[in-house]
């Protein structure tokens, strides 16, 4: 589906439910195919990883040592996008109940 630049101008500044859904919809295959993952963020850029999906690793691991995951006993990913975040947190903390939302249901429906 082609991207109507005027309606994704329109998302960008009203912000409503639907148009952030709208936003995503357009943007995540682009996201998924520049950055060869299921992550839909921009990652944590440092010295030590020059691609854009180990920034999206980089930005996981930085958030679940942050959130001290290695001791939680469940998390609620709000936003859950493709589940790449969660399926990465569930492999370093396989003891980790991992609750995944989102209100887009294209994401959901094609995610494994």
């Amino acid at each position: 589906m082609p991207i109507n630049l005027f309606e994704m101008l329109l998302w960008t500044f009203r912000r409503n439910e639907n148009d952030v859904v709208n936003l995503y919809d357009s943007l995540s295959p682009i996201m998924q195919l520049s950055t060869d993952g299921d992550m839909l963020n921009f990652g944590y850029w440092d010295n030590s990883v020059d691609k854009p999906v180990e920034a999206q690793r980089n930005l996981c691991d930085l958030t679940g040592k942050l959130a001290n995951l290695s001791n939680a006993k469940s998390l609620v990913d709000v936003g859950s996008g493709v589940l790449g975040p969660a399926r990465k947190w569930q492999s370093d903390y396989p003891n980790l109940e991992i609750s995944s939302i989102n209100i887009n249901y294209n994401q959901l429906k094609n995610s494994d």
